[in-house]
């Protein structure tokens, strides 16, 4: 049985094969942080768009029992729980969108996905970010902006009814699921 152990801001589980620093804060089990034994993955706070629709990636074709904790994105990266990996943090392997891409076009390519209707999510994902960093116009020939403008509406949306990040990315699962089931089955409209 592990025990908790105190320091500014986070609790430390040490058990007799485990050692896992667990944010009190944002732990999704509030009040059941040492019940918790495994953390893999660690996100910036506040998920929107591009953060949910990675969260959503990884639960479903790289770690199905993937469990999510939150830190500012401030935070150093010597100073996540050992084990975690990092998600959205400047500097970490899969770091937030930036020139090279989007987190969801990181991680297809860091784990090597080819999913033919994931890489057509990456385009949706990969336009509705680049209107929301440059803010184009999007044009009636550009499909994808169009489709990532309306979802990244939905996220904002989901930021005003859920302050909790694991209560939004849960909410927001299935308009994700929904996209991929279309993609899948080569269904998508076209004007």
């Amino acid at each position: 049985e592990p025990t908790a152990v105190e320091r500014p801001g986070w609790r430390v589980l040490v058990g007799a094969r485990q050692h896992l620093q667990i944010d009190i804060l944002r732990c999704p089990l509030q009040g059941h942080c040492q019940e918790v034994r495994r953390m893999k993955w660690v996100i910036t706070e506040r998920v929107h768009y591009d953060r949910v629709a990675s969260c959503w990636l990884i639960k479903n074709f790289v770690d199905k029992d993937a469990q999510f904790l939150f830190a500012n994105n401030k935070t150093p990266l010597d100073s996540l729980p050992k084990g975690a990996i990092p998600l959205a943090f400047p500097g970490a392997k899969l770091g937030p969108h930036d020139d090279a891409g989007t987190l969801f076009t990181h991680i297809l390519t860091e784990y090597k996905i080819s999913d033919p209707a994931l890489w057509k999510m990456e385009k949706v994902v990969t336009g509705g970010v680049r209107f929301y960093r440059q803010n184009p116009r999007p044009v009636l020939e550009d499909r994808y902006i169009q489709i990532g403008v309306g979802l990244i509406t939905l996220a904002d949306g989901m930021q005003l009814l859920y302050s909790d990040d694991q209560k939004r990315l849960d909410a927001s699962y299935g308009s994700w699921d929904a996209m991929y089931a279309l993609y899948k089955a080569n269904k998508e409209r076209t004007p």
